[in-house]
């Protein structure tokens, strides 16, 4: 059992929330800390709950890894090195954990409004393919190495 993070109800971001749960810190966590490791069923077709580790490497998390519950926001608290989730910076105690689900896909296979409310919000969410230059440019520390590797924005990978 993680005792770094609980699951509850995510707090309302805007008019259009409705009621998803999301990842908590349950205690104060610090900037490297591990978080946990993703875990799951391993896919070539990516799912609403799926993350991309790889070219052709969906991960579906089982319904009862807290990990599934990882909401999106533009400047996430945490980031993927491969499969496993690290603070980016400290994190206290009932702060929501998050994720910039742009750093995983080059197209998302539910793309959504985000709600985030950061400066630099993207507006929709649809995956690293569809970000400016300077929001790519802006994620670069972390992107998943596979998207780096496959090439800029447009030329990572086809559309599935």
């Amino acid at each position: 059992m993680n005792t770094t993070i609980a699951v509850r109800i995510a707090p309302s971001r805007g008019p259009d929330a409705n009621g998803e749960k999301g990842v908590f810190a349950a205690r104060d966590l610090i900037t490297g800390e591990h978080i946990g490791t993703f875990a799951g069923t391993e896919s070539a077709t990516r799912t609403r709950m799926s993350l991309q580790f790889g070219p052709e490497q969906h991960i579906e998390p089982g319904e009862t890894d807290p990990l599934r519950y990882l909401n999106h926001a533009c400047e996430p608290n945490t980031v993927f090195h491969n499969r496993e989730l690290t603070a980016r910076v400290a994190i206290a105690a009932d702060a929501e954990i998050t994720i910039d689900y742009n750093c995983h896909e080059p197209e998302l296979a539910s793309p959504f409004a985000c709600r985030c409310g950061a400066d630099e919000c993207v507006g929709m969410v649809r995956g690293a393919r569809h970000l400016t230059e300077a929001q790519h440019r802006a994620r670069y520390g972390r992107l998943q190495a596979w998207l780096i590797e496959k090439g800029e924005r447009g030329e990572m990978g086809e559309t599935r």
